[in-house]
């Protein structure tokens, strides 16, 4: 399993280099490409608590795809759990729980940079997909309402599980 999510993130970030043409310089490219790969193998390896959900990408449809992760244990999920999930696999993007209100939980991410800028656009759906899909399947929260600065690939707002009707 670790092996096939390094090659999903491999795969997803020459998607995104090729596709979003977010860098230009092959050498940066290359740089860029090294480092996460090294640093997805040992983040892999040191995540304690996984994702209810995941985000697949299909290269015969060329299509992403959100399925329910068989290795969670749903029953010990709680909001701090599921943050420091996302942290894990994402340790660019730091997150942080605000209030619940009423079906709808605040996130906020104080330096969403990497997020809006660095990942491109199919990259930052992923993770938005990833995040909506964990904080949902929390009790009673139906919406989660991400607060930062909004950039090119990714803005702020409430999002349901809805949202990503085209990842089925």
């Amino acid at each position: 399993m670790n092996r096939l999510r390094i090659k999903f993130f491999l795969l997803v970030l020459s998607t995104l280099i090729l596709l979003n043409g977010c860098m230009t310089d092959s050498s940066e490219n290359n740089e860029v490409a090294d480092t996460l790969s090294t640093q997805s193998n040992e983040e892999v390896e040191n995540v304690s608590a996984q994702l209810p959900y995941e985000v697949n990408y299909n290269e015969e449809t060329g299509r992403f795809s959100i399925v329910e992760n068989p290795e969670t244990e749903t029953t010990s999920l709680n909001g701090e759990t599921l943050a420091n999930a996302l942290k894990n696999k994402y340790p660019e993007i730091d997150l942080r729980l605000g209030d619940r209100r009423n079906d709808t939980l605040d996130v906020y991410i104080e330096d969403a940079s990497y997020l809006t800028q660095n990942i491109g656009t199919a990259g930052a759906n992923a993770y938005m997909a990833e995040a909506t899909f964990a904080f949902t399947s929390l009790d009673s929260i139906k919406a989660v309402n991400f607060i930062f600065e909004a950039g090119d690939h990714a803005s702020p707002g409430a999002y349901k599980r809805s949202d990503f009707d085209d990842f089925h």
